[in-house]
């Protein structure tokens, strides 16, 4: 897609969300700026996709809050390390 610019500077237009030039400040004409369509489309996109992305974040932490935090198959007493150190070291 070749470089659209503004008409007026000739400063290339890097977002075509903004309705005006980012360097002189003219309104940029309709063929170079998004729909008004096109910008209702990408919002709800954007809002579906931050909404799944505060799920997924919910759902990680509950899986996290209902793990034990014992997940090994050792039973370890740290009393028992008084009664190994004998000094010998």
């Amino acid at each position: 897609m070749p470089e659209k610019k503004c008409p007026a500077c000739g400063f290339a237009v890097f977002n075509r969300r903004y309705a005006k030039c980012e360097k002189c400040g003219i309104s940029l004409p309709e063929t170079i700026v998004m729909s008004r369509q096109e910008l209702r489309d990408i919002r709800e996109r954007e809002r579906q996709e931050e909404e799944a992305a505060a799920e997924l974040k919910r759902k990680q932490a509950r899986r996290s809050a209902n793990q034990s935090g014992d997940d090994n198959d050792f039973d370890f007493d740290v009393g028992n390390l008084a009664d190994a150190d004998d000094g010998s070291a």
